[in-house]
């Protein structure tokens, strides 16, 4: 754990940060001493010791270990594996269900969100980028938008574009991620900052000339005399950068309890985020469509002060034989990063500076004085000035955004008249205030600790040590190697850390993580080889569940709200909170959920041939229309010919061990001649006691070989539910 006096060094190295001040090398050694290299994780557990422990790092790593990966992974050291996924391309899924739609339309269907669940699946189960997908995954679990929100449900191609910005910044930095995703029309959705405006009063001026002094006779409050909308403000701080207290690097919270922000952070906040909507690019092609927008007849910064086009939305691709199909395709506008419109952006130029009745165009009031006379400002309007604190007393980093030039000289973004310069300016600031509060944020030392420590829970433990946390929290602030925020480091200090590596006879009771219930069914699928039943020509693979929510309570991009499925903090009652340690996955796992997900992942392993093969005979057709186990991949496993021998269901547990749960699996097998051997122990003895006593003929198979492919089957779903199967470790 550092000392306070290191958290204070690190604020002020933040501090030159937020206003652009450069450090040298000699001055950061200074501030970090020998702590440079704390955040190293090196460790003497580089290369797999064993087939076990290189499963175990890619069931980590991946959506699930496969076999041809755990013998490439013992041939090099777990680094270099990771520097090979950082050099793999990435599959995205907006570009593929663009072009799906045209296909989709002409044959007179409509997509809609199950089609960018199948593609995610079939992205899971199969992409070789595995890393990166697993890690936009867990960012997405982070830095949340749902289709389950109602602005979203129907958005099939802007959810597959969040998608795509997890996945283009998962081997990126995360300052260029949240602004990303303070830019995405997606976002701006979901947490209602598209179209926020600012807080807006239009005065009545006396004498109504140019020649003055004026006085403001009255005040009408704009837009309803609505106040910003505070969403997004709330939302970027307490999930998606600093979080609620002040933390030192381990976690533990800073002395006093310190908040991180209040109402006064939230509402000043709010007012950056203003002025935002969908850019206006004009016609655009997608997927061989020309997709007509009209900005009314705009050029370069005018399209942003056009009040029509801050208010449009894009348009729609109608697709199919005359038009009749849904209108699938949308114009790139709905999902490219937004613009800010100055009329609408809160410059803090919201009483005096605004456009005198009868001046002439291209005249605005440069240089005007005011005589507000014995009118008072209306309650609510904001300060000229926005500062921006985080934390308080001592820890506190402040940054203020103030008006464009000194007051009264300030420009009017919201005059009529502008020249393109005067435009660009107000442009210029609207872009300057919304980067001074993200990088403010990014910057802050918080939000390192709080990405490492929940990055370490999708991938390695529930209840990593501080000192975990504190060595990935230093390598994520670029006290290591590469720039602060680089997610390439920070996810190779995730997996390469010695807590990570060391085996699991050296681990803790408490080390590992509940298993994501929807996680599972992608486990068994990759892991033993099942395939999309699809055979289309243009690449497009159903794998089944379409609402797995349903059973799982889980749904790629589809979390109930923006606090995710569950919650970092959440502690199981019971035992489990008893003892202080987080559970954040049993938030979503209880008898009900457990017998639901128990339940379909029976119907999902066990479909194959035409009937459900492990209660019934092993015969029929495979399916065209979901994901199933080819008898080729089943047999790999262990086809025991005509009798299967004690020796061969060894080996049929120790493969389930190894693949599904790297090698974890209790008790053990010591005499494969006698089922009933009391050194027969743990899950190992019960699942070899199975084959050898529970299991007659095969499960009453005639044929021997189709009786061992349901025998497997069976084995895998019952791996599957086990409650060891359930605890990552």
């Amino acid at each position: 754990m550092r000392c306070v006096t290191d958290r204070w060094a690190l604020r002020l190295a933040a501090l030159l940060a937020f206003f652009g001040c450069a450090t040298t090398v000699g001055a950061q050694d200074a501030i970090f001493g020998a702590a440079q290299n704390a955040g190293s994780f090196e460790n003497e557990f580089l290369v797999a010791a064993n087939d076990n422990e290189a499963a175990r790092f890619l069931n980590q790593a991946t959506f699930g270990a496969k076999p041809q990966d755990i013998v490439t992974l013992r041939t090099m050291p777990f680094e270099t594996w990771i520097d090979q996924q950082f050099a793999a391309s990435a599959t995205l899924a907006r570009p593929f269900l663009e072009n799906l739609a045209v296909i989709e339309n002409n044959a007179g269907r409509a997509l809609d969100q199950s089609y960018r669940v199948h593609r995610w699946f079939d992205t899971a189960v199969t992409a070789p980028d595995q890393l990166r997908q697993k890690l936009a995954y867990a960012l997405s679990q982070i830095v949340v938008v749902s289709d389950q929100d109602a602005g979203l449900s129907d958005e099939t191609i802007m959810m597959a574009e969040w998608n795509d910005i997890l996945v283009r910044n998962a081997f990126g930095n995360y300052h260029i991620l949240l602004t990303d995703t303070t830019r995405s029309p997606m976002m701006g959705r979901y947490l209602t900052s598209l179209r926020n405006r600012k807080f807006e009063l239009d005065p009545t001026f006396t004498p109504n000339n140019l020649t003055g002094p004026w006085t403001i006779t009255n005040y009408a409050a704009l837009n309803n005399a609505n106040q910003p909308d505070e969403n997004y403000a709330r939302e970027i701080m307490q999930l998606f950068s600093v979080g609620l207290v002040m933390r030192d690097y381990d976690f533990s919270p800073l002395p006093g309890d310190i908040a991180t922000y209040n109402q006064q952070m939230i509402t000043t906040l709010s007012r950056v985020f203003t002025g935002l909507s969908y850019a206006c690019s004009g016609n655009r092609v997608v997927a061989g469509q020309t997709i007509v927008r009209s900005c009314g007849g705009c050029v370069g910064p005018s399209c942003y002060f056009n009040t029509t086009n801050f208010f449009a939305t894009p348009p729609r691709q109608t697709l199919g034989p005359g038009g009749s199909q849904q209108d699938d395709l949308v114009h790139p506008d709905s999902y490219e990063p937004m613009f800010c419109y100055p009329r609408y952006h809160d410059t803090g130029r919201d009483i005096d500076g605004f456009e005198l009745p009868g001046a002439a165009p291209g005249t605005p009031p440069l240089n005007t004085t005011l005589n507000l006379g014995a009118n008072v400002i209306p309650a609510g309007t904001p300060e000229d000035d926005k500062d921006l604190v985080i934390g308080g007393g001592t820890f506190a980093s402040v940054a203020e955004i103030s008006p464009g030039v000194s007051r009264g000289t300030a420009l009017n973004c919201q005059a009529g008249g502008l020249n393109d310069t005067q435009r660009q300016q107000c442009i210029d600031y609207c872009n300057a205030s919304l980067a001074t509060a993200v990088t403010g944020l990014f910057n802050e030392p918080n939000t390192g600790t709080m990405v490492a420590r929940q990055l370490i829970q999708r991938f390695v433990t529930s209840n990593p040590t501080p000192e975990y946390i504190e060595r990935v929290a230093r390598v994520f602030d670029g006290q290591s190697g590469p720039a602060r925020g680089d997610l390439r480091a920070t996810i190779k200090a995730v997996l390469l850390d010695s807590e990570a590596r060391r085996p699991l006879a050296q681990q803790p009771a408490n080390f590992g993580k509940p298993r994501e219930p929807m996680l599972k069914l992608v486990h068994a699928w990759r892991s033993f080889g099942a395939v999309s039943g699809d055979t289309r020509a243009d690449g497009f693979r159903r794998w089944g569940p379409t609402n797995p929510q349903n059973a799982y309570f889980q749904r790629p991009l589809g979390a109930p709200s923006v606090f995710n499925f569950y919650e970092p903090d959440y502690m199981q009652p019971g035992p489990i909170l008893t003892a202080n340690l987080f559970s954040p996955e049993f938030q979503i796992i209880n008898e009900n959920t457990s017998m639901l997900t128990a339940n379909d992942l029976y119907a999902r392993i066990c479909r194959g041939y035409g009937s459900n093969n492990c209660g019934g005979a092993f015969a029929g057709t495979p399916p065209n229309d979901s994901a199933y186990f080819p008898p080729a991949a089943l047999d790999a496993i262990s086809n025991c010919g005509a009798v299967c021998t004690g020796a061969e269901d060894v080996f049929l547990i120790t493969v389930l061990d190894q693949w599904l749960m790297g090698g974890s699996m209790s008790g053990q097998i010591g005499n494969p001649n006698l089922a009933s051997d009391p050194s027969n122990t743990g899950m190992r003895g019960e699942l070899f006691r199975l084959l050898r006593t529970g299991m007659p003929g095969s499960l009453g198979e005639a044929n021997p070989v189709n009786g061992r492919r349901r025998e497997i089957l069976y084995l895998i779903h019952l791996v599957s539910v086990s409650p060891e199967f359930a605890m990552q470790r």
